[in-house]
């Protein structure tokens, strides 16, 4: 039997679009002519992947996914463990306000620390991330 393939719709391709070009408007608008809940993890790690902070809370409001993948295979919590400004940092607070697992590791490809977010925030010296991951309930 044959695999029927169905394209994506246009809203969801003006979703993608607006988030790889940071504009805000257009992801919005986006949603107004009917782009679909289901593809939010996936534009929310593409928002994170290009430090797109104000898109990606937008989307988190809007209910994106927090255990998805970036482009390679990363989960959105570690793209924001090098979190420094005050936008990147609220970010982080609504992600883990939404309960991301807190236990995820990176691919093991891309492992090279072998710890979880934790781990990594200590490694680079962010006080404010360790923090907010330890209060969230993130261990070692």
């Amino acid at each position: 039997m044959q695999e029927l393939i169905v394209p994506e719709p246009p809203a969801n391709r003006a979703l993608h679009a607006a988030v790889r070009k940071s504009d805000l408007a257009a992801v919005r608008r986006a949603f107004a002519q009917g782009a679909s809940p289901k593809t939010l993890g996936q534009a929310l790690c593409i928002a994170l992947d290009a430090r797109q902070w104000e898109v990606a809370e937008d989307l988190l409001r809007r209910g994106a996914y927090v255990n998805g993948k970036g482009r390679e295979g990363e989960p959105p919590l570690f793209l924001l463990i090098t979190a420094k400004t005050k936008t990147a940092l609220h970010c982080l607070d609504t992600l883990l306000a939404r309960k991301p697992d807190l236990g995820a590791t990176l691919p093991s490809e891309m492992d090279w620390k072998g710890g979880n977010a934790l781990a990594y925030a200590r490694y680079y010296k962010l006080p404010a991330v360790v923090a907010r991951l330890q209060k969230a309930g993130i261990k070692r």
